[in-house]
C-alpha cells in the first residue's frame, strides 16, 4: 500500500518538471524577435564598406595644403632626383616645396618645382587619400599657348575652371611675391602670360600679317570662322589661312571673298587641301582630316607670316 501511494507523487512531481520545461522552452522561443533586431544588422559588407569610407570631395585650399605637408613624401614619385638643394639638404636629395600649382580638373592638378638650379612641372592626381603622378615635364617650367592647352585637354576638364595658385609673378611688369601659394588671375604656365594678342594694328605696304582676334574660337566642322588683324590681302587681293594640327600637319582655308583686308572669313571644312592650289587649278596632291583637338591658326600673305592664334574643333 505505501508503493501505491509514492507512485502518484513520483508522476506529479515528473509531470512538474515537463511543465516548467516546456514552459521554459516556451518563453524563450517568445523572446527569440528581441534577436532578429540584431541579425537583420549585418556586418559592413565590402560594398557598404567602399560607400562609406568614399573620398571626400576636399577643396582646392585642402588639396594644397596636403600637397605642401606631404610634399616629402610626394616627390618620391619624381623618376629622377635634383641635381643639388643647398649645402646642407645636398645629401638629402630633396625638391623644394611647390612654388606653382593649378586645378585643370577638380583633382588633377599641375605643380611646378625645382631646386637651385632646375625647375620641372609635374601633373598630379589626388584620390581622396594620396597623390598619383600622371606625366612629369623635367626641365620645364612654362608651355605654349598650344601645349598647355593640349595638356589641359589630356588631363583636365573643359567644364572645370582652371585656377592658378603661386608665390610670384610678373604683374603690369613688375615682380609680386606673396608669402604662400596665392590664386591669381594669371596663367602662369604659359609662356609670356602676360602678352596676349595685340588689340590694335595698322595696315601698311608690305607690312607683315598681325591677327588680332578670332571668332568663335570653338566650333564643329562647318563653322564660319572670323580672323580679324591687319595686312592680310596676298596675291589678287586673297585671304587665305592656315590650320596646322598638334602633329604639325598644316592645310590651307579658302578665305571668302572680301574687300576688307583686316577680315578673313573661312568656313571650317574637311578634308582640305594641304597645299595652296587654288591659283595653279591643279588637283590637291595631298589632303588633311581634320578631327576634333586643338589647332594653330595663322595667314601668310606674300610669303609672310602672322602670329599665330588658336581653335578648337569640337565634335559634332
Amino acid at each position: 500500500m505505501k508503493n501505491k501511494g509514492f507512485a502518484p507523487i513520483i508522476i506529479l512531481i515528473i509531470l512538474g518538471v515537463l511543465v516548467v520545461a516546456g514552459g521554459a522552452y516556451y518563453f524563450g522561443k517568445k523572446s527569440a524577435p528581441a534577436q532578429i533586431g540584431i541579425i537583420e544588422n549585418p556586418p559592413l559588407t565590402e560594398a557598404t564598406t567602399t560607400a562609406a569610407t568614399a573620398p571626400v570631395n576636399f577643396s582646392e585650399s585642402e588639396i594644397l595644403t596636403s600637397l605642401k605637408t606631404n610634399w616629402q613624401t610626394i616627390q618620391t614619385l619624381i623618376p629622377f632626383r635634383p641635381a643639388y638643394h643647398n649645402q646642407i639638404e645636398n645629401a638629402k636629395k630633396i625638391w623644394r616645396t611647390p612654388d606653382t600649382a593649378q586645378f585643370i580638373e577638380k583633382n588633377n592638378v599641375l605643380v611646378r618645382f625645382g631646386d637651385d638650379n632646375n625647375v620641372h612641372v609635374a601633373v598630379f592626381n589626388f584620390n581622396g587619400s594620396k597623390f598619383n603622378l600622371l606625366e612629369v615635364f623635367k626641365n620645364q617650367a612654362e608651355f605654349t599657348l598650344f601645349d598647355w592647352q593640349n595638356l589641359v585637354h589630356k588631363y583636365g576638364s573643359s567644364s572645370y575652371s582652371v585656377s592658378t595658385y603661386t608665390v610670384d609673378l610678373v604683374r603690369n611688369g613688375q615682380i609680386v611675391s606673396f608669402q604662400d601659394l596665392t590664386k591669381v588671375s594669371e596663367n602662369v604656365f604659359i609662356k609670356n602670360y602676360w602678352e596676349s594678342l595685340p588689340t590694335t594694328c595698322t595696315d601698311q605696304q608690305e607690312g607683315a600679317p598681325v591677327i588680332t582676334s578670332i571668332s568663335p574660337t570653338s566650333g564643329p566642322i562647318g563653322t564660319k570662322i572670323e580672323i580679324k588683324g591687319c595686312n592680310f590681302s596676298g596675291f589678287e587681293a586673297a585671304k587665305d589661312a592656315v590650320i596646322v594640327n598638334s602633329n604639325g600637319e598644316g592645310a590651307f582655308l579658302a578665305g571668302e571673298p572680301t574687300i576688307d583686308s583686316k577680315l578673313i572669313t573661312v568656313v571650317l571644312k574637311s578634308p582640305i587641301c594641304k597645299v595652296d592650289n587654288s591659283a595653279s587649278g591643279l588637283p590637291c596632291p595631298a589632303f588633311l582630316t581634320l578631327t576634333p583637338g586643338l589647332y594653330k591658326i595663322y595667314t601668310t600673305p606674300w610669303g609672310k607670316k602672322s602670329n599665330e592664334t588658336t581653335f578648337t574643333i569640337l565634335g559634332q
